[in-house]
């Protein structure tokens, strides 16, 4: 007889869902540092046009078949307080794809727009690293 660990997320959101917060298994416990490390802001303080480095972990991550026939990401981060809608173009998502994931947190760089389907803004991603703790 033999119980394994659960997965990472099902651990995380039962934390989330019995404590109302997380407390082990909180990405952000170190965000401050971050992104004093890395340069970086917060999603509350981007601008339409600019160019942002966030420090951030991917909530949504749906890939999208274009009208080329090629591949493309949309979805949405989450910096620890707010959320905003993203997407990664084809060029770009060719080599971000691998590194891709919801278990960890990233610095993303990027252009803030506007998403003309939902008129909010949302950041065309094109380079992400993943934070080694």
């Amino acid at each position: 007889f033999s119980i394994d660990e659960f997965e990472f997320d099902d651990l995380k959101s039962h934390e989330q869902e019995v404590l109302g917060y997380n407390l082990v298994y909180n990405l952000f416990k170190n965000v401050n540092t971050y992104i004093r490390k890395y340069n970086a802001t917060y999603i509350r303080n981007v601008k339409l046009s600019n160019q942002v480095r966030l420090i951030v972990a991917f909530n949504d991550i749906h890939e999208v078949i274009t009208k080329n026939n090629e591949i493309m990401c949309v979805g949405s981060i989450f910096d620890g307080y707010n959320e905003l809608d993203m997407v990664i173009f084809p060029s770009d998502y060719a080599l971000i794809k691998p590194v891709i994931n919801k278990k960890n947190l990233f610095v993303l760089e990027g252009k803030c727009n506007i998403n003309n389907r939902k008129n909010t803004l949302q950041i065309q991603v094109y380079r992400i690293n993943k934070i080694a703790e």
